[in-house]
């Protein structure tokens, strides 16, 4: 009959729209779950980017040091780098003491050759806090660029507490060249704490009257003369010094106190102990761990003595 093929074909064809409707919700169902996140997520990321440019790193670097979030301001220096210094240069200029006590905290952290001249330039701050925290930060210049900068600021700054830290730190980046400079100094002071410093600087620079000084400090009886001078060859960082460390290896007297505070009975180093710390530090091997201060046994105490009785004397 023909009506009923005629609605049999009506009924394909609305079968056939109805599958095709289906297939195009399923395909705007793909579209709206997946596809749209991607794109929103490109935008997103298009946006952070935009955000985390130079300009408004600066800005909010700038805006942390000034409301003393120096822990975020941390942050955000870690991934300006050099491009920090000239939010740091600009604060320096502030009233506010704070302010260019956080740029110094910050500055030590970057520790760049510009950072390390805005630590030498707030020696010179009108506040004292200030100008103590530039002299704590003068360790972090360890530029060979800044030993221009250095000298200037030995000539600059005539106190004792200033120009020692200075000293110390030209003694630890300079070369043989800045010796002249440092005998100035040290023949102009009447400050012995000063001079002590010039001479340890002048000794790690290879002068070779400081480093007899040296020398015959560690041969000397006095008990806090003998340790200070093996705490300064951790400075000068001269192993051939080790040569010279058979009178504090023999020397039982105890000398530092290496318990916890209040334990009793306390436990104290002596001296021959830390001699022997202070040739590990100085690249000597032994066949026990010698990093820290113990006290030694006989047999520890006999292979740092046998290997000093090994080295030449210059």
């Amino acid at each position: 009959m023909p009506g009923e093929e005629s609605l049999k074909h009506i009924h394909q064809f609305v079968e056939l729209v109805f599958k095709l409707f289906i297939g195009l919700l399923f395909i705007v169902w793909i579209y709206i779950m997946c596809i749209c996140p991607l794109k929103v997520n490109a935008q997103n990321k298009g946006g952070i980017h935009a955000m985390t440019t130079p300009n408004s790193l600066q800005t909010q670097l700038k805006n942390y040091i000034l409301s003393d979030k120096v822990f975020e301001a941390e942050s955000i220096l870690k991934q300006l780098g050099k491009d920090a210094a000239p939010v740091l240069k600009e604060l320096t200029k502030s009233d506010n003491a704070q302010v260019r006590s956080n740029v110094l905290e910050l500055a030590g952290e970057l520790s760049d050759v510009e950072s390390c001249r805005l630590i030498l330039r707030l020696l010179d701050d009108p506040d004292s806090e200030v100008r103590n925290l530039a002299a704590f930060q003068v360790s972090k210049c360890s530029h060979q660029e800044l030993i221009p900068d250095i000298i200037t600021a030995l000539e600059k700054h005539k106190d004792s507490h200033t120009r020692g830290i200075l000293s110390l730190q030209l003694g630890m980046i300079g070369n043989k060249a800045q010796i002249a400079v440092l005998r100035k100094y040290s023949q102009e002071t009447e400050d012995p704490e000063l001079r002590q410093q010039i001479s340890l600087a002048l000794a790690r620079l290879g002068n070779p009257d400081s480093r007899a000084e040296l020398i015959q400090e560690l041969g000397d009886v006095n008990l806090s003369v003998r340790y200070g001078a093996l705490k300064d060859c951790l400075y000068v960082q001269d192993n051939t010094l080790a040569a010279y460390f058979t009178p504090a290896l023999e020397d039982l007297r105890n000398v530092v106190q290496i318990s916890i505070p209040g334990e009793m009975p306390p436990v104290y180093a002596r001296m021959c102990d830390v001699a022997v710390t202070t040739m590990e530090a100085l690249g000597y091997k032994f066949s026990f761990s010698a990093e820290t201060v113990h006290v030694r046994s006989h047999e520890e105490l006999d292979e740092a003595r046998k290997i000093v009785s090994g080295l030449p004397k210059k």
